[in-house]
């Protein structure tokens, strides 16, 4: 995200001044429309989850233009398609993917070697996107399954996952303590969480300026804060960062951890 997404709210006129009569369903599509992309002009993301199940109604409605924004032009142009690439080449064994939204990092998760992989988001519409995208791809041969579920709330066993990763998932979660502590919690000993998040960049004057904008960027973007601390989050909730890299001035993070012993 960016300033740009503030910004991009005023670029689009709520009722165009005139021409031909508007079919049923365009002020809602463009309303939709509208919000989508003045939330993703900046770096052409959208979180995918969020912890309140009016979240997932609303993703519901966004699932079928979600794939035109989050892959479009801007994020190519960021380099975001290859840090999911990166995100998704540590991925190994028995993978859970939380806030897996339509599925976006599933063309690299197939192309590992994984024993398995389980997509969990709060939207069933989303879900539905991720199964079509699977349906088109050449059968993985290793199993895979999608379940509705809430990341504060994981519906599995301790130590049931050899990795746990998510993309620009946690920054839009109201409760990213609970979520962290529940990923560590069903990883195996020596699992890997991956994370590929926004976050709190180091420089000034960034950094005053995503402080001070976070709740009017929030608003806009479904809950999504861009002023996280995501390492000193996920050392709070339990876990050993590993690495943790920078990217778009340090905005987006990459970031590898596991369960402190």
């Amino acid at each position: 995200m960016s300033g740009a997404r503030v910004l991009a709210c005023q670029a689009f006129p709520t009722h165009p001044a005139q021409g031909p009569p508007r079919p049923a369903g365009h002020d809602h599509r463009m309303a939709t429309r509208r919000t989508l992309l003045a939330t993703t002009l900046g770096a052409g993301l959208l979180p995918t989850i969020s912890m309140r199940s009016r979240a997932g109604a609303l993703y519901d409605e966004y699932a079928e233009e979600y794939d035109g924004l989050e892959s479009g032009r801007a994020a190519q142009l960021l380099g975001l398609a290859g840090l999911r690439g990166r995100l998704a080449s540590m991925a190994r064994g028995d993978v859970l993917e939380i806030g897996a939204g339509t599925g976006l990092n599933l063309p690299w998760l197939l192309a590992r070697p994984l024993a398995s992989y389980t997509a969990l988001d709060l939207s069933g519409a989303m879900l539905a996107g991720a199964r079509a995208r699977l349906a088109r791809a050449p059968p993985p041969p290793f199993p895979v399954r999608f379940v509705a579920g809430d990341a504060a709330r994981l519906p599995f066993p301790a130590h049931s996952f050899d990795c746990v990763l998510s993309s620009y998932a946690l920054c839009a979660m109201d409760r990213t303590d609970a979520a962290l502590s529940e990923a560590l919690r069903v990883l195996r000993p020596g699992g890997r969480l991956l994370l590929l998040e926004h976050a709190r960049s180091e420089l000034w004057p960034l950094n005053w300026y995503q402080d001070r904008t976070a709740r009017a960027v929030a608003a806009l973007s479904k809950g999504c804060r861009w002023d996280r601390e995501v390492g000193a989050l996920v050392r709070a909730a339990g876990g050993e960062v590993w690495a943790l890299e920078r990217h778009l001035l340090g905005t987006v993070v990459l970031l590898e951890a596991e369960p402190r012993a």
